[in-house]
C-alpha cells in the first residue's frame, strides 16, 4: 500500500499484513491525500474492512489496481491460492498450503465504494493501442477475470466520505 500526502509506502509480504498500517495510522489520526491499493485486493478476503480502514485516513483519492471477476453482479468469487509462492496470500491457519481468497467483480468494487461514500471511476484501458499491450496483457483477458484500475473519490466534492 502506498500513501501520499506525507508520503509513506508499505508493501506487505502477505495479506494479513495489509490491515495493520492503515489501522495504526488511522488510530493516530493521520490523514493522506492519496491512498493506492495496488495488486493486493484479490489476495485478501475482507475487502470491505480494508476500504473502511482506508476511509479513516480521509483520502481525497484512492487508486485501486487489482484483478476483478467478469461477472454481471456485485459478487466476490472465492478461490484458493498457494501459500508457498512469493507475493501470494499467506497461510490463514498454521500449515495451510492454499489460502482462501476472494476476487471481487467490477460491480462489487463499485458497490463497496458507494457504501463508503465514494464515486468509482474506471480507467479505460481499451484506449491503449493493441500493439502496446504486451506488458499489460492481464488488463485485456476476455474471460473469467481481468485486471482493472479505478479511482475512488468522495461522492460529494469537498466532503470527506461517510464513515461506515
Amino acid at each position: 500500500m502506498v500513501r501520499a500526502g506525507g508520503v509513506r509506502a508499505h508493501t506487505p509480504r502477505g495479506s494479513s499484513e495489509v490491515f495493520a498500517p492503515p489501522a495504526v495510522d488511522a488510530a493516530r489520526g493521520r490523514q493522506y491525500d492519496i491512498v493506492a491499493v495496488l495488486g493486493i485486493l484479490y489476495h485478501v478476503m475482507d475487502h470491505f474492512r480494508l476500504f473502511r480502514l482506508v476511509q479513516k485516513l480521509r483520502p481525497r483519492l484512492v487508486i485501486v489496481d487489482s484483478e476483478f471477476m467478469l461477472r454481471p453482479g456485485p459478487v466476490i468469487v472465492l478461490q484458493r491460492e498457494r501459500t508457498d509462492k512469493d507475493l501470494n496470500a499467506i497461510a490463514q491457519v498454521a500449515g495451510q498450503e492454499k489460502a482462501l481468497i476472494g476476487i471481487p467483480s467490477f460491480p462489487a468494487m463499485e458497490a463497496m465504494a458507494d457504501a463508503l461514500g465514494y464515486r468509482c471511476d474506471w480507467i479505460d484501458w481499451s484506449a491503449l493501442p493493441e500493439g502496446h499491450r504486451a506488458a499489460v496483457g492481464d488488463y485485456y483477458r476476455p474471460e473469467h477475470k481481468r485486471r482493472g484500475t479505478c479511482l475512488l473519490r468522495p461522492a460529494k466534492p469537498g466532503k470527506a466520505p461517510r464513515r461506515a
